[in-house]
């Protein structure tokens, strides 16, 4: 994240070099290549699990994440 909240994802896929942006305001990333998946079901329970835990979410303290950390 930067100075004005602004986050990025970088992946490797297919030989390029893939960005991957939101404009929630959280990110999630968990260990399979997103830009795989982009508009399709994501293939990893604790990335659904912490997007379905944020997705209502206007603001996030310190507990949110740790209860998003425990839960996946």
């Amino acid at each position: 994240m930067d100075s004005t909240g602004a986050s990025i994802i970088v992946e490797w896929h297919n030989g390029e070099v893939v960005f991957l942006e939101t404009d929630k305001p959280y990110q999630v990333a968990t260990n399979f290549v997103g830009s795989k998946y982009i508009g399709s079901e994501k293939p990893c329970w604790r990335y659904n699990k912490a997007i379905e835990m944020f997705q209502d979410k206007k603001t996030f303290s310190l507990n949110t994440v740790l209860d998003a950390l425990d839960a996946t």
